[in-house]
């Protein structure tokens, strides 16, 4: 970036600052100092390679630019050429202005997010990707939070550590998490949650999202267990994730619907899918029975699904399912001969494995379809 850009102290918009290798051999080249004095921009933000940053020793002011809406934080470098410490310094002195509304971080090496990241109270959106982090800040703790991605976190292993008060993710209503490969758990669990007694309810079963509509989990084969979502009306989707997450999401709802509570936890859910996950044998026949509002159910590469329970029939609102790469379930569900159809003719739209079965007076495959018409023309 130019040396003398900080002089522009009306500038408004500033969609990008990259961060030079080393702005000490060209006396032009300006660090990121210039910002100090930019007070006036708004809008969106994005800064470069902050891996550069030497020292960690950075003044951009950051937090004295209340009128800028997003900020974007690059590292860029691969492990071996950044230095760790400097690259936790430099994210430190960046702290925004309480007025950010969307904060997003890209491949930053640091163990550790900056302490001030949970007091952005007026964060909306949060977008974590390709970071080294090993703990996250104490997200929940943001009341105005409404979408959470985290993308391949590869040594997160809990998105928190331990429990701090009673508000968790008030406003979340978007979660994502996408390939993050050691991720065990929500919270790890604490000495409080601990119990030979199985009648006793632990602290982490008792935490809800009570707002979240959407949940999107991708490639997290280790993640078990996720706080419960009752509220969700959607989309949920859990792809290339673990048998035992599917079998917490629909036991949990099952427990939870047996309660006082007056919505059945599930019971708005409008699109579930469930795709590659090669050890899944079967659905949990009770958590089917409080999906009432299912209008669409994708089932793809699950090789050893073998069948479909009776409480299929219990989906009313179903319009639409697909079965595909679940050779074991596909023959019991490829026409009304198969042993699982009478569990789904209710159902006006079923495709398997790219050919559709509807009712029309008649059961055609889409092939047959296609004969049939060309003949009578």
């Amino acid at each position: 970036m130019p040396r003398g850009l900080g002089q522009l102290a009306s500038l408004r918009t500033l969609t990008l600052f990259v961060v030079a290798e080393d702005n000490s051999v060209a006396k032009n080249v300006g660090g990121l100092n210039e910002l100090n004095s930019l007070n006036n921009l708004r809008g969106g933000l994005a800064i470069r390679y902050l891996g550069y940053v030497k020292n960690g020793i950075i003044n951009p002011n950051l937090k004295g630019k209340s009128l800028l809406q997003s900020l974007t934080l690059y590292s860029d470098l691969q492990y071996g050429n950044a230095n760790v410490d400097n690259e936790e310094m430099a994210f430190q002195s960046l702290q925004p202005h309480p007025n950010l509304k969307e904060f997003v971080v890209c491949k930053y090496r640091g163990t550790r997010f900056p302490s001030w990241v949970s007091s952005l109270a007026n964060l909306v959106n949060i977008k974590l990707q390709c970071c080294r982090c090993q703990h996250l800040p104490p997200l929940h703790q943001i009341p105005s939070l409404q979408n959470l991605e985290i993308w391949r976190l590869n040594d997160l292993e809990y998105i928190e550590t331990e429990g701090q008060g009673t508000t968790f993710f008030p406003s979340l209503k978007y979660l994502k998490l996408y390939s993050c490969r050691k991720l065990i758990g929500w919270r790890k669990k604490t000495d409080d949650d601990d119990s030979d007694d199985s009648t006793t309810i632990s602290i982490s079963e008792l935490l809800q999202f009570p707002r979240l509509s959407q949940f999107i989990c991708y490639g997290c084969p280790n993640l078990s267990w996720i706080p419960q979502f009752p509220s969700i009306d959607e989309f949920l989707r859990l792809e290339k994730a673990s048998m035992q997450l599917v079998q917490q999401i629909f036991t949990t709802s099952t427990s939870s619907s047996s309660s006082s509570s007056i919505v059945p936890p599930l019971s708005k859910l409008k699109k579930l899918i469930i795709w590659d996950i090669e050890d899944l044998e079967f659905l949990p026949p009770d958590g089917l029975h409080n999906l009432t509002s299912l209008q669409q159910l994708e089932i793809k590469r699950c090789p050893r699904l073998t069948s479909l329970p009776q409480e299929m029939r219990s989906l009313t609102s179903l319009r639409e399912l697909t079965i595909s790469g679940c050779p074991l379930l596909s023959k019991r569900c490829a026409d009304k001969k198969g042993e699982d159809w009478p569990f789904i003719s209710h159902i006006p739209n079923v495709q398997v494995d790219d050919k559709r079965i509807q009712w029309e007076g008649c059961y055609l495959l889409e092939d047959e379809e296609k004969s049939s018409t060309t003949s009578e023309n």
